[in-house]
């Protein structure tokens, strides 16, 4: 059997589905309506489509990619969204 090529993004989605561990690429969005606040999820290897809305929780608040996408808010959004780390 003679094994297609992979590119780089399906080889890391085939990974990260095998082992239950997913790499944030991006945070997208953010929902502060409600406790304890969502961020929207873009998942290396995956499309934009598939991203997911997750907890603001305590692991999530130490995604360096939370850091890089705060720095795209404007002030007071940056504002509300750090009162909530």
């Amino acid at each position: 059997m003679i094994a297609a090529p992979v590119s780089p993004e399906a080889a890391l989605k085939m990974a990260a589905l095998d082992h239950d561990e997913l790499v944030v690429e991006a945070i997208l969005d953010h929902d502060l309506r409600k406790e304890p606040g969502l961020i929207k999820i873009l998942w290396a290897g995956f499309e934009r489509s598939e991203a997911t809305w997750e907890p603001l929780d305590a692991e999530n608040r130490q995604l360096v990619a939370l850091d890089s996408y705060l720095l795209t808010l404007p002030p007071d959004e940056r504002s509300k969204l750090e009162k909530r780390l």
